[in-house]
């Protein structure tokens, strides 16, 4: 997801927000130092499942290993989707429901496209970029 607007994806695409985890490799700091500067932040999230379930997968144990998971992390409203644009947006952006929006306004990747980063996302069931099929 890039650019300036948010697509909702619906049900499948977006689903919920049962268990987020933040994994940054090699993370220390020092307080007199200036923040570290990353390569790679990956934001893995896993809804309705319990930490334990999340942590037994060998792929999401082995990065969060090296870096700082949120286990209890929970959505604030329901249904699931406006959890995300919490996550993504900073707010729900009005949204109450599960189904398609197309929304525009400041979230994670217009800050990072202005910071000169780059951003991806990979969701499971989204048949593929910016499709407006709901899946469940």
């Amino acid at each position: 997801m890039t650019g300036k607007g948010i697509r909702a994806l619906g049900r499948g695409g977006l689903a919920g927000l049962g268990l987020a985890a933040v994994i940054v490799a090699g993370c220390s700091f020092d307080a007199a130092s200036p923040p570290p500067r990353y390569d790679h932040v990956v934001i893995a999230i896993d809804e309705n499942k319990d930490a334990s379930q999340v942590m037994g997968s060998p792929f999401i144990g082995s990065l969060a290993a090296g870096g700082v998971p949120f286990a209890a992390m929970y959505g604030i409203v329901h249904p699931s989707q406006p959890n995300y644009f919490a996550l993504f947006a900073g707010s729900t952006m009005g949204v109450t429901d599960d189904v398609a929006h197309d929304l525009s306004g400041p979230n994670l990747a217009t800050a990072l496209s202005a910071a000169g980063f780059s951003f991806i996302t990979y969701s499971e069931g989204l048949p593929s970029a910016g499709s407006r099929v709901e899946t469940d």
